[in-house]
């Protein structure tokens, strides 16, 4: 490394030639070097957390994104007005519906873990925290639309 380099230098013998290197130029040099070095490593370790905030930030984004799209999914598919014209369509209808009740009682772990994630952004102090909060809001409401216009679907389905 560099300080070796300079020690080695400095211990060279250089009588033979009548040079004698400025010791303290070389020490002045050597201390720059190193803060400088520092410096480097300080403005790469900001960066890496940065870019670490960023990332968590878009995986964040795109897991509200894709729980946002199934719950719209899932809420259109609920609004159907299709109740069934016989008893038989209507008992159909009902399976259809306790599969998709099932399927939200599976998903309820996921979206969870969303909002946790969402929180611990927020907690942390994250730079985009309004934002988080808000889609985790948004989440959280189209969960609630959601078992709303299920539980009414299941009433007019029974």
């Amino acid at each position: 490394n560099v300080n070796e380099q300079a020690e080695l230098f400095l211990q060279l013998d250089n009588e033979e030639d009548g040079y004698q290197p400025d010791e303290n130029q070389i020490r002045d040099h050597q201390a720059e070097l190193e803060g400088a070095y520092n410096e480097l490593l300080q403005l790469a370790a900001a960066r890496r957390a940065r870019l670490d905030e960023s990332h968590k930030l878009q995986t964040f984004y795109r897991d509200a994104e894709e729980e946002e799209m199934w719950v719209s999914e899932k809420t259109q598919s609920l609004q159907s007005t299709d109740y069934g014209h016989d008893l038989n369509s209507a008992m159909l209808l009902l399976n259809k519906h306790e599969a998709v009740e099932r399927d939200m009682a599976k998903r309820d772990t996921h979206t969870k873990a969303v909002l946790k994630s969402g929180q611990d952004l927020v907690d942390s102090g994250h730079y985009s925290s309004d934002t988080i909060q808000s889609r985790m809001v948004s989440i959280h409401n189209k969960w609630v639309n959601l078992n709303d216009v299920a539980a009414y679907r299941k009433k007019k389905i029974q």
